[in-house]
């Protein structure tokens, strides 16, 4: 039945020195609740009514959620052609589009959007952000350059002065999120760890207890600095960094702030940290859904380096 709908469904689709500034913020898209329906009973529910919008909506839902992007595109052209007056469904597909890098058949569907009328204002507004992020991910350079440290013209070689190591790191978790401190701390530790072998073992660090002494601060807080809303999404979590007065390819202090929302589990807090962790050390935004300094986090949320991560810490702190 799901292979009949997507038959059809694809027949319809033809920086200033001593300034302190704010490198990037990590963003997720807003998503509607979870169901609280496991995969298995969304799955029963499809089988027992494949003729639901909100079966498949809500498999769709899931199956994103859980990284399984091919399935939940096909549960979302289900629901295009099971109700075509609602775009929730061809949200649903650019945003598995935006999550795999297919950002030009994202293109083609926020447009389809917009060609349908009447095109509500709310629908116009999330469309309008959508092409913004698609137009910032372009300006991030090749998504397939084997790093991305010199791939645009916004990402300099920034890092730190060789005299600088060990990095001394101070972490700090609002006392209201008691239970995630030792969550948080390892989560730290272990960024530091894996973008120092990233690094060739070059950006050593130390753990400290003092924040006024160290060179990163990382927090976990409940309350954020400013918009809770970015450019490209709600912000997860934030690095601002300040330059050498000698130099502004030079980082002489950093903080990292990582924005704890109920909605959020320990697998999103651990990828967001290593995505910021990234930015205190030099990095820039990557163009590539696959590198963990995407722009963008999206499921299955995993803290994984990529060859592209690794060669653009390299080239950081090649000399």
């Amino acid at each position: 039945m799901i292979s009949q709908f997507i038959n059809a469904a694809k027949a319809k689709f033809s920086f200033l020195a001593s300034v302190l500034v704010v490198l990037s913020a990590y963003a997720a898209l807003p998503t509607k609740a979870a169901s609280g329906q496991t995969t298995e009973e969304l799955e029963q529910a499809v089988r027992e009514d494949p003729h639901s919008f909100s079966a498949h909506f809500k498999l769709g839902r899931a199956m994103m959620d859980a990284g399984r992007f091919r399935k939940a595109e096909e549960n979302f052209l289900a629901c295009t052609l099971l109700n075509p007056k609602s775009n929730s469904g061809r949200f649903g597909m650019a945003e598995v589009y935006e999550h795999t890098g297919k950002f030009a058949d994202a293109i083609l569907v926020y447009k389809q959007i917009l060609s349908r009328q009447p095109v509500s204002e709310i629908d116009q507004y999330r469309v309008q952000l959508a092409m913004e992020r698609l137009s910032y991910y372009h300006s991030l350079g090749d998504a397939n350059s084997p790093q991305y440290v010199f791939s645009n013209d916004f990402s300099d070689k920034h890092g730190w002065k060789k005299t600088a190591f060990p990095l001394r790191v101070a972490i700090w978790s609002d006392p209201e999120l008691k239970e995630l401190k030792e969550p948080f701390h390892q989560d730290v530790v272990r960024a530091f760890e894996r973008w120092q072998i990233a690094s060739g073992g070059k950006t050593t660090f130390k753990i400290v207890s003092d924040q006024r002494s160290a060179d990163i601060v990382c927090k976990l807080v409940r309350v954020m600095r400013g918009s809770k809303h970015g450019r490209i999404g709600d912000k997860a979590g934030e690095t601002a960094l300040q330059w050498d007065d000698s130099s502004d390819d030079i980082v002489k202090w950093s903080r990292v702030e990582i924005f704890w929302d109920e909605r959020y589990n320990l697998v999103k807090l651990e990828a967001c940290v290593l995505h910021e962790v990234g930015h205190a050390l030099g990095l820039n935004h990557s163009s590539n859904p696959h590198d963990i300094m995407f722009p963008l986090a999206h499921p299955p949320y995993a803290a994984i380096l990529s060859e592209r991560d690794k060669n653009s810490m390299k080239a950081i702190y090649a000399n």
